[in-house]
């Protein structure tokens, strides 16, 4: 179950604080944005807790962005359709959210939609929206992604690997709940949906003989 509601986080962009001054602000040398939120570092892959015991020593991450990890193509926040199963897990105990984001995936204007921004997706920042205490709000990220020695991302991809959607899309919830990976570890469906979507998700118990016979005469 997903701890019950965490501490609030403060992130950038501030009020009326656009993605063309964070650029200004925090650009690396090669003018790409560098998240001061969320940075490359330890802190923001286990923020207070012990690294999990099958996780590659810290020493052997690599934070890349995805066009010096993406093979086979140009990266791409989304090539041609986005479907559900292009939700790939990594090392990361969030099945909880990527399932929910699979779900999403079934209605691109839904995907689309958490998008605010790419306008400046060429230098490496993405303004993302979820559904947060009643109100959506919009965090930013830089498109460092954690990789293991060979290049490859260590937590959500696209099984397309020129798409980058599930890998932004999970950093950018890793940031807005407690600035680290693994505060996603271990959740329900159901918060996810509603963090995607804004909507009020339900549960139902398709083992109930009721609901079972409402859904073989197809009124659910």
């Amino acid at each position: 179950m997903l701890k019950p509601l965490r501490k609030t986080v403060e992130w950038h962009p501030k009020p009326g604080q656009s993605e063309r001054d964070l650029l200004k602000k925090y650009a690396g040398k090669d003018g790409r944005y560098c998240d001061p939120d969320f940075p490359c570092d330890e802190a923001s892959l286990f923020g207070d807790r012990d690294p999990p015991e099958d996780h590659i020593p810290y020493a052997n991450v690599l934070w890349l962005r995805p066009d010096a990890y993406v093979v086979g193509g140009t990266p791409c926040v989304f090539v041609d359709e986005a479907t559900p199963g292009e939700v790939v897990q990594g090392k990361l105990g969030d099945c909880w959210f990527l399932s929910a984001l699979s779900c999403v995936a079934s209605r691109r204007d839904l995907l689309e939609n958490l998008f605010a921004s790419t306008e400046f997706a060429s230098k490496g920042i993405y303004t993302i929206r979820f559904y947060k205490n009643g109100k959506w709000k919009h965090v930013t990220i830089d498109d460092r992604i954690p990789c293991g020695p060979t290049g490859k991302p260590l937590y959500g991809t696209c099984r397309d690997p020129r798409q980058i959607w599930v890998s932004l899309l999970e950093k950018a919830y890793a940031k807005i709940n407690g600035r680290s990976y693994q505060n996603l570890v271990s959740g329900t469906m159901t918060y996810a949906l509603k963090d995607l979507t804004g909507g009020d998700p339900q549960v139902v118990n398709l083992l109930d003989p009721q609901t079972a016979d409402e859904c073989n005469n197809g009124f659910l």
